[in-house]
């Protein structure tokens, strides 16, 4: 039984300054069933922290889904 599933999740930043867009990460996909648990690793800047703070909603993904088993 899945308990996450995310699902081609895209997050970008906007420096409006200088017109920029900074892409954090891109076509995210992965799933985490009941009982499981996994490890985001990459270098420094590569967007871990971005994609889990979408995932607790801190952030807002521009792109994908995030779909949670509320009830399991």
């Amino acid at each position: 039984m899945e308990i996450l599933s995310v699902r081609d999740l895209g997050k970008s930043f906007y420096l409006h300054e200088p017109g920029l867009e900074i892409r954090s990460c891109q076509n995210i996909s992965f799933t985490l069933g009941q009982g499981e648990f996994i490890g985001i690793v990459g270098l420094s800047g590569a967007g871990k922290s971005t994609i889990l703070k979408c995932i607790n909603r801190s952030y807002l993904p521009m792109q994908g889904e995030i779909l949670y088993d509320s009830e399991g």
